[in-house]
């Protein structure tokens, strides 16, 4: 994958909650492009877009400073400045890292690492109010069509609101994810490598990065509606692809493959 591609794939990523990823991947460009002058880029992305946006201000801090090091525009090098003042502020306030000695987050990595979830042949009648197809081109575009019509919503951008809603949350009582991030994190997305096969390989970058949210949300004790009802059809054996009407009095959108294809 090119430069520029890498770059878009990491901010979609950024944009949809999926931070462990884009911070394994810019980090991993960032080591790969030092002294050249892509490094500026990287470092305002990882800095400004990435850290900041989530909370992560005293990882933010080292990475400005390095960015204002180096021959960067006016306009980023203000923007950068004023971020390290907000970055300093904020890690004056005291922070914890969430506890992974959490009931309900167990409780949710217990059953994900049973595997049971990702048969995904629950029967179609076992999930009331809901909307289902075994059709795997129309559970992507309803999943991924940015400008999908009425009444159906943007999933991306339902689940982009959710994620939205946990970080502030958690900026807002001083709680961060370190622990889970390092550790929690990267299990779920071993245990998906190992369980989802078939015409779900299309949905595996939706699969695990839903799991990744859910569980953070349990981790910290906050649940976003979203993600209450994106859990409840994982959990039973489902896999939530979309959203019809309005949100939260519409209903959930499911993919059901072929049995024969996973």
């Amino acid at each position: 994958m090119d430069f520029d591609c890498a770059i878009k794939k990491t901010r979609t990523q950024i944009k949809y909650g999926r931070v462990v990823d884009a911070g394994r991947s810019l980090y991993s460009l960032l080591e790969q492009y030092q002294g050249t002058e892509q490094e500026a880029l990287l470092l305002a992305i990882l800095a400004l877009e990435l850290c900041y946006q989530t909370g992560a201000y005293s990882e933010a801090i080292p990475l400005l400073e390095r960015l204002l090091q180096l021959d960067i525009s006016i306009e980023v090098r203000n923007r950068a400045l004023g971020t390290l003042y907000v970055c300093k502020k904020k890690i004056s306030i005291v922070t914890i890292d969430a506890s992974l000695d959490n009931v309900e987050l167990e409780a949710l990595m217990n059953l994900i690492r049973k595997g049971h979830i990702f048969d995904f042949g629950a029967h179609p009648n076992g999930l009331r109010n809901s909307i289902f197809t075994n059709d795997v081109e129309q559970a992507q575009w309803l999943a991924w069509h940015q400008g999908i019509e009425e009444p159906f919503k943007s999933w991306n951008g339902l689940r982009a609101h959710a994620s939205r809603q946990l970080y502030s949350h958690c900026r807002e009582k001083g709680i961060e994810t370190k622990s889970f991030d390092k550790c929690i994190a990267s299990q779920i997305v071993e245990i998906c490598e190992q369980n989802i096969a078939g015409e779900m390989m299309h949905f595996f970058d939706d699969v695990y990065g839903d799991l990744i949210q859910i569980a953070k949300a349990k981790l910290v004790g906050f649940e976003p509606d979203l993600y209450k009802k994106m859990w409840r059809a994982y959990k039973n054996g489902f896999f939530p692809c979309g959203w019809k009407g309005e949100f939260p009095n519409g209903k959930l959108c499911i993919f059901f493959p072929d049995p024969v294809s996973h």
